[in-house]
């Protein structure tokens, strides 16, 4: 990933030997005060909402300049999740965000003094509480520019609506806080969750499931990846007949460039319903390629056979990793089909 940081050493060199933000030893002191604080202004409320400022604030710069940006294109990528996590942790720990701080500044005890918790920063969510917080700082008359940044976590897009890499970030740290890492909606909220026909099918092509990003995603829809095929394959029959037209004429386009008329046989082909060529069994569906080819070649003769309309859907499916068998007259699908 280092590779992709297009600024990786202006994000480090700032703070390049930083300690850490949040040490034991200083939580422990700024809990005392704290607690021995009962009136007034207490100058450990406003400095950990301004650590949590500066948290959310350093994640934001960090991933900015990150390609790809969205969830979705680095399901399509082999790079490794984890690897990519400890790359962007390390680059964090460089700023003095070591784990221990983040588990710190996040513990209970100071989310009761700030009055909102790690989940409500990474949505955006102004609780209650900190809406009375801020309303306190004001009153005691708290520096402008301080209070802006204060609340600067709340404005606009929210850490869960940033980029893919933020989503990875924030799922591993939320593992190594104890918490529930699907809390972060991988790709933004529904996103992984959403099973519309049309996108499993698409995440599908893509080959989601044999990335490492995309079984991430798998597991957060709670699916195997034999469950996603599945899922996907519910459809195919309407894929075929929605796409065959399609399909065929672009393999010609590609084989027969030297056909004048190619338009024309491409505007036939539309006229053709699979309908007639095909019947529909429970485990399979048969595309009799034969029947296709002569109908194609009684008005453009000898342009095709069976086995180029074969070679077409076979390459059509090979997304699907399809049991396809070819009797020399026949094409036969073997799955699972469901009348449209």
């Amino acid at each position: 990933m280092k590779n992709n940081l297009k600024k990786y050493t202006e994000f480090i060199n700032e703070e390049l030997t930083a300690k850490e933000k949040l040490s034991d030893d200083e939580l422990s002191i700024s809990l005392a005060t704290f607690s021995a604080s009962f009136a007034g202004r207490n100058d450990n409320e406003e400095k950990f909402l301004i650590l949590r400022y500066k948290f959310w604030d350093n994640i934001i710069d960090m991933t900015e300049d990150l390609r790809p940006r969205s969830f979705s294109d680095m399901c399509k990528g082999n790079t490794n999740p984890e690897e990519d996590y400890k790359e962007l942790q390390s680059l964090m720990d460089k700023k003095g965000w070591d784990i221990q701080s983040i588990k710190n500044l996040f513990s209970p005890q100071v989310d009761e003094i700030c009055g909102y918790g790690i989940g409500d920063l990474v949505e955006g969510k102004t609780t209650d509480k900190f809406r009375s917080i801020l309303a306190k700082l004001n009153s005691q008359r708290v520096n402008t520019s301080t209070l802006s940044n204060i609340q600067d976590p709340f404005r606009n897009n929210s850490l869960d609506e940033q980029n893919g890499h933020t989503d990875i970030y924030l799922y591993f740290t939320f593992k190594q806080l104890g918490l529930n890492p699907d809390f972060i909606g991988l790709g933004g909220e529904g996103w992984s969750t959403f099973t519309d026909k049309e996108e499993i099918i698409i995440r599908y092509r893509y080959g989601y499931h044999h990335t490492k990003y995309g079984q991430m995603m798998l597991k957060q829809m709670n699916y195997t990846q034999e469950e996603f095929r599945e899922k996907a394959l519910e459809s195919l029959q309407e894929i075929i007949f929605d796409e065959w037209h399609t399909r065929l004429f672009s393999f010609y386009k590609e084989t027969k460039k030297d056909v004048k008329d190619i338009r024309e046989v491409s505007r036939f082909i539309d006229s053709l319903k699979l309908e007639e060529y095909s019947i529909i069994e429970d485990d399979r569906m048969i595309i009799y390629t034969k029947e296709i080819a002569n109908d194609i070649n009684k008005v453009f003769p000898n342009f095709t056979d069976e086995k180029e309309i074969c070679s077409a859907f076979t390459k059509f499916l090979s997304d699907f990793n399809l049991d396809i068998d070819f009797t020399g007259n026949e094409l036969i699908i073997n799955s699972k089909f469901q009348e449209i």
